[in-house]
């Protein structure tokens, strides 16, 4: 969905902006066609936190973590989509590993 391209666009540049009334005006933008999107059947794939799941994540990292268990999504580092009950594209996670 080319769409996305578009939606990480508008999050890297909201990021990056330290102008609060022009942060404020892409903010109402970004969530109005956020709104379209989802009433489209546009979800965010929940990942952090979560258990690593390859149909839903695409590990890209892997990290020594023991406080965590084996295979948790530590970081989001793209964030993944679905469209109805289908994954457009995963969201790029980086996961823990046991070690020393």
């Amino acid at each position: 969905m080319k769409l996305l391209d578009s939606v990480d666009d508008f999050e890297r540049i909201m990021n990056n902006i330290k102008d609060k009334e022009i942060t404020d005006g892409l903010n109402m933008i970004y969530k109005n066609f956020l709104h379209v999107l989802e009433n489209e059947g546009l979800k965010k794939i929940d990942a952090s936190g979560k258990n690593f799941d390859p149909y839903k994540h695409e590990a890209f990292l892997q990290v020594v973590d023991n406080s965590k268990s084996e295979n948790t999504v530590v970081e989001e580092l793209q964030k993944g989509y679905m469209l109805n009950e289908n994954v457009i594209r995963p969201a790029k996670v980086k996961i823990s590993k046991r070690g020393e």
